[in-house]
């Protein structure tokens, strides 16, 4: 018999929340609906399989081999590097440090990034926030905006001579990563996208939108802040008329900031890469008419799907990033990847996500089943 940890009244109608609010956006019922309808269809096909649904609402962990978790248990970046490296002692991951530790020994560049749980920085509602720290001018102005109470708002907005960070997020909020520069000239990134199985379902090179030697700043033109918003300022360091403006450079290499992907290991119906992309991958020291996800990416994302899914979700997105040195480093574990890499190696990039989400998973519970009563 297989256990599937599940939320609590996972695949049962739910009242729409403020939290689904924040996190649907607009037509917050259609999609609180539509996320029921994918869930009752996931649990009642995983029934009839013989899985039984566990609802979890303290969120443990799996214990043994016949049980697993469907969605992520809560994990910091530092807590998951280290089980990343028990699972494989080989793997390189950037130095990372907490503040106190980079202010003993500051070396620059690095990335200031969010303690992150479940893909979110626990001290904010929403956002996506990392930012390459260069100078120590620019690690001072993170440091004000984590310890200073009382941060004025910039000339010129609706509550000018108010103050906000009243709840300043505090020095441990962030770490600090080693910058990792890659080959070419585009900022990249690559996504493995795996099973608790094991199973690499797909693999895609990301990289930005621009490159290297014409990169923006990150900029907020944000004015819908309020005193009463407390902690939740994170754009004041984007703000260009901010007293702890970074001027930070968009280093991001993802889709939702307007970059691209690129498949590893195509089949016949594979997104085919472009002129440019040919150029990235060489680059990057793959065959641009044949590029196949290194064996040693292979080998340990399996391994960490495998092992670390148990806790992180039935399916996982591994990052890695290639640095000029030639080495591959981990970054980070995705819970619930998004599903464009799938579709980019499936169909062309095209299709209907909530189809070939229900498609995926409807496999891994039928894989799972099966493994369990070989």
């Amino acid at each position: 018999m297989v256990n599937l940890l599940v939320p609590e009244n996972y695949g049962k109608e739910k009242e729409a929340t403020l939290a689904d609010a924040f996190r649907y956006g607009g037509d917050c019922k259609a999609a609180k609906q539509r996320e029921y309808e994918i869930e009752k269809t996931i649990r009642e096909f995983g029934e009839k399989t013989g899985i039984v649904f566990v609802e979890n609402p303290d969120l443990r962990d799996a214990t043994d081999t016949d049980e697993y978790t469907l969605k992520g248990h809560e994990t910091t970046d530092l807590e998951e590097q280290a089980t990343v490296r028990n699972i494989c002692p080989e793997i390189t991951i950037p130095q990372s440090r907490t503040f106190q530790e980079f202010l003993q020994y500051p070396t620059f560049p690095v990335v200031a990034k969010p303690f992150m749980i479940n893909g979110h920085p626990w001290f904010t509602s929403q956002g996506d926030f990392k930012y390459l720290i260069e100078k120590r001018v620019q690690f001072e102005k993170m440091r004000a905006f984590l310890t200073q109470r009382e941060l004025p708002f910039p000339e010129g907005h609706q509550w000018e001579g108010h103050y906000a960070n009243n709840q300043p997020p505090g020095i441990d909020s962030f770490y600090y990563q080693d910058f990792i520069d890659t080959p070419g000239d585009r900022f990249t990134s690559l996504r493995v996208m795996a099973s608790v199985t094991g199973r690499i379902l797909c693999s895609s090179l990301l990289y930005s939108a621009e490159t290297k030697d014409n990169v923006s700043i990150l900029e907020s033109n944000s004015d819908h802040y309020s005193p009463s918003f407390g902690d939740d300022v994170a754009d004041f360091l984007t703000l260009p008329n901010s007293p702890v403006f970074l001027g930070a450079k968009n280093i991001f290499s993802n889709r939702a900031k307007g970059g691209g992907g690129i498949v590893l290991d195509p089949i016949e119906t594979s997104k085919r890469p472009t002129k440019k992309e040919e150029k990235i991958l060489k680059s990057h020291g793959f065959d641009p008419n044949s590029p196949e996800l290194p064996p040693e990416l292979r080998e340990m994302s399996s391994k960490i799907a495998r092992e670390y899914g148990r806790k992180k979700g039935l399916i996982v997105g591994i990052d890695w990033i290639k640095g000029q040195d030639g080495k591959w480093y981990y970054l980070e574990t995705n819970i619930q990847p998004g599903l464009q890499t799938y579709l980019d190696h499936r169909s062309n990039g095209k299709g209907n996500e909530v189809e070939t989400y229900l498609s995926i998973y409807k496999d891994l519970l039928m894989e799972i089943s099966q493994i369990q009563s070989a």
